[in-house]
């Protein structure tokens, strides 16, 4: 993904632009907060698919009849690290099963194909974060600040997983907890 985040301690969250011209740039990503709450998922469709049953849906097995967008992917069923009968296939591009459910969230998995990265990703409110440097924001924000004065609008980010038109030494592999 190419949202705003902080893996190397900055002042708050940037990201590098797909501009040739800007390196990179801070991210307006709001107010830290003093707590931040979860909202739980909303429970599966009580007939998402006709061979799935509700009783299925996240119980641990892989059932491929319950893998599907409406049946919200067998709620990380068939991903999971260890899963019982899982058919384990790349989910995302760039998203390999040992980051699947590792208790951080990696960009590359936070999919619904990938089950929210096994659900290690944070999907209550998005753009909540409580350190003053941003280095625990996980929201959706994937552009610059704009410059007052200066007359220049936002930038779009680069995806944190490219490494053009700018290269960086920022990985999942360098910084597994940046959240990139």
């Amino acid at each position: 993904h190419n949202y705003c985040r902080n893996p190397d301690g900055e002042q708050r969250p940037y990201c590098y632009t797909i501009d040739e011209n800007q390196r990179w740039d801070y991210c307006e990503v709001g107010e830290q907060q003093t707590q931040c709450s979860i909202d739980p998922p909303p429970p599966p469709p009580p007939s998402c698919s006709a061979a799935c049953l509700p009783e299925h849906i996240g119980d641990g097995y892989c059932d491929v009849p319950c893998y599907n967008l409406l049946c919200r992917w067998d709620e990380g069923d068939c991903l999971a690290i260890g899963a019982k009968d899982a058919v384990l296939r790349p989910c995302g591009e760039g998203c390999v099963s040992a980051m699947l459910g590792n208790g951080y969230c990696n960009s590359v998995c936070n999919s619904e194909s990938c089950g929210w990265d096994g659900e290690d990703c944070f999907h209550g409110h998005t753009e909540c974060y409580q350190r003053t440097d941003g280095a625990d924001y996980r929201g959706t924000v994937s552009h610059t600040r704009r410059r007052k004065g200066f007359g220049q609008e936002a930038t779009r980010c680069q995806r944190w997983s490219d490494q053009a038109p700018h290269q960086h030494p920022h990985t999942y592999e360098e910084h597994p907890l940046g959240g990139l």
